[in-house]
């Protein structure tokens, strides 16, 4: 995976990780999911910023060195999430975000605009074998498996996202890696 813009700060690579949530309570606690992954970077000397609403985790993780910035990202309006997708691009120039990570549908969408207009990379964890009896919720649900990285939590999840989207010409199953929930 290429990492793009950045700095090496002596000897280590600092990275300026976006996390894109629907709202902060998302994180569940900081051992567990995506605040872990954060704490990681923060650990080895990045910077971890989280885009949601609020949420009553949030002061927890913001003593962790986990920075939060609050925009209404929970939203499926197709109208809100085009507005979305402009102030994430402010954010993420005016941040310097290196790389944009997202965990669920709403807020993905704006992120995907976002990230697809400014080039730079964006991963997804794909959780669940989301449903989708019709071409308008595959459609929906399909922004999950347009990451430059697909993160899937089991191989079952795996094996979903390649039944799922492998008809689909945009779909690369080489941009899927297995990590198991907890690692």
């Amino acid at each position: 995976f290429k990492i793009f813009s950045s700095t090496v700060v002596a000897g280590k690579i600092t990275l300026k990780i976006g996390m894109i949530l629907s709202d902060a309570d998302q994180l569940i606690h900081p051992t567990v999911a995506g605040a872990g992954k954060l704490l990681a970077i923060v650990a080895a000397g990045g910077r971890a910023l989280i885009a949601s609403r609020k949420g009553r985790l949030e002061a927890e993780s913001h003593m962790s060195g986990i920075e939060f910035r609050h925009l209404p990202l929970d939203t499926k309006n197709p109208l809100q999430i085009y507005k979305n997708s402009a102030l994430l691009q402010k954010l993420i120039i005016k941040e310097n975000v290196d790389i944009v990570h997202v965990r669920s549908r709403a807020p993905a969408w704006s992120a995907y605009l976002a990230t697809q207009s400014l080039g730079i990379p964006f991963v997804t964890t794909y959780h669940a074998a989301y449903s989708s009896q019709t071409i308008f919720k595959t459609f929906y649900n399909s922004v999950m498996a347009k990451g430059d990285r697909i993160i899937a939590i089991s191989q079952f999840i795996k094996d979903h996202l390649i039944r799922k989207y492998s008809k689909f010409s945009w779909f690369d199953p080489s941009k899927i890696r297995l990590i198991p929930r907890g690692i």
